[in-house]
C-alpha cells in the first residue's frame, strides 16, 4: 500500500501541471467516474509520468529521460519534457498504433519504432545511457535513480478517496446530530 505521505507529496508535486479532471457520480449506477481523459494527453498516464520526472533532481533531468511505451505514457512523458524543456526519446513498438507515435512526436519527443518486448528494455536502457547519459523513466519502475515513486497515478485516486471520505463523514453527521 502506497504511504498517503507519498500520495500528498505526488499531488503537491504535479500540482499545476496537471488539469484538474471533474469527478462525477451517476446515481442509478452507485459508482463514481474520474474523467482522466480530460487530461491534456488524453490518459491519467500523465500523473504518474509528471510525478517520477518532477521528483528527479535538476542534474538529473539535465541530460534528458529516456523511456519505452507505445503511448499514453510516451505522451505523458514528453509532455513534461516540453513543459521542463528537456530531452524526450520513446522507444515505441514499430506496431504502436500511428496516432500515438505521431502525439509523441508532436510534444517534441524523439521517437524510436523498435521491435522489441518489455524485458529487452533493460537492454535499451543500458544502450541509451551510454549514448546519452539520459536518464531511463518506465511507467512500471518503483525505484528511478535511487527515489522512491509511486503517488502520480494514485494521486486523482486520492482526490476520490477525500470527496467519498468527506460525504460519508457528512452523512454520519447528519445521521447522528440531527
Amino acid at each position: 500500500m502506497i504511504p498517503i505521505e507519498w500520495l500528498l507529496a505526488a499531488q503537491k508535486r504535479i500540482n499545476g501541471l496537471i488539469s484538474e479532471t471533474p469527478l462525477t457520480y451517476d446515481e442509478t449506477l452507485g459508482v463514481f467516474f474520474k474523467w482522466e481523459n480530460q487530461q491534456t494527453t488524453g490518459s491519467f498516464k500523465l500523473r504518474g509520468a509528471a510525478n517520477k520526472i518532477l521528483a528527479l533532481q535538476d542534474w538529473e533531468r539535465d541530460n534528458g529521460i529516456i523511456t519505452c511505451s507505445a503511448g499514453n505514457h510516451g505522451q505523458g512523458c514528453a509532455l513534461v519534457a516540453q513543459k521542463l524543456n528537456i530531452k524526450c526519446e520513446v522507444y515505441a513498438s514499430s506496431h504502436a498504433v500511428p496516432v500515438k507515435v505521431a502525439a509523441m512526436k508532436d510534444l517534441g519527443a524523439e521517437v524510436h519504432l523498435v521491435a522489441f518486448i518489455i524485458r529487452e528494455q533493460i537492454l535499451v536502457d543500458r544502450l541509451s545511457r551510454h549514448r546519452t547519459g539520459g536518464l531511463f523513466e518506465h511507467r512500471r519502475s518503483r525505484h528511478l535513480g535511487g527515489y522512491r515513486f509511486g503517488g502520480g497515478r494514485s494521486s486523482g485516486t486520492l482526490r476520490l478517496t477525500l470527496v467519498l471520505l468527506s460525504n460519508r463523514l457528512q452523512r454520519y453527521a447528519h445521521t447522528h446530530n440531527g
